[in-house]
């Protein structure tokens, strides 16, 4: 028989401390933007924890599972393979988007309409899910990879990227 090869593909263990706590902070992100929708007197500390909870969760999964992947970095700009990118660039934007709606509509930027929160609820867990299905999809750099022709575009892109998340 001809032996096949089939490149190796890194798939976290769902069964591991850090991914319990990201999805436990997730569902506890969620049931906390559920409260606000109907507890307006409490909202701002509703919508305080369920931020709070939402960026232990995707921090957890970004920062501690994906440690365990080979020549993983917590900032690498633009490597890890196009589908991790991709993914980890939507799953960020939507997790900053839903952030940002929330804790302006919380504390009266903005005026919230029925519903916006399950909404947002629903936004960051999307989000958190596209972080986690990215390191699937993670592709360790050769054993040889060569250094940046611009090492300070590399650094300038990623500080951008930052504040871009922190707004």
């Amino acid at each position: 028989k001809p032996v096949t090869t089939s490149p190796t593909v890194f798939a976290p263990r769902l069964d591991s401390v850090p991914l319990y706590v990201a999805w436990g902070s997730a569902t506890g992100a969620t049931a906390y933007f559920v409260a606000a929708e109907f507890a307006h007197e409490q909202r701002p500390l509703f919508v305080g924890l369920g931020v709070f909870f939402a960026l232990v969760g995707v921090l957890t999964t970004h920062c501690v599972a994906g440690r365990s992947l080979p020549g993983w970095r917590l900032l690498q700009t633009l490597r890890g393979g196009k589908a991790f990118v991709a993914l980890q660039a939507l799953g960020w934007i939507y997790i900053c988007m839903a952030v940002y709606l929330a804790l302006c509509i919380a504390f009266g930027a903005m005026y919230p309409m029925r519903g916006m929160f399950v909404a947002l609820a629903t936004c960051l867990l999307g989000g958190q899910s596209l972080v986690l299905v990215s390191l699937n999809h993670y592709e360790p750099p050769e054993e040889e990879e060569t250094p940046d022709c611009h090492p300070q575009a590399s650094v300038l892109l990623s500080r951008f990227a930052m504040g871009v998340a922190i707004l």
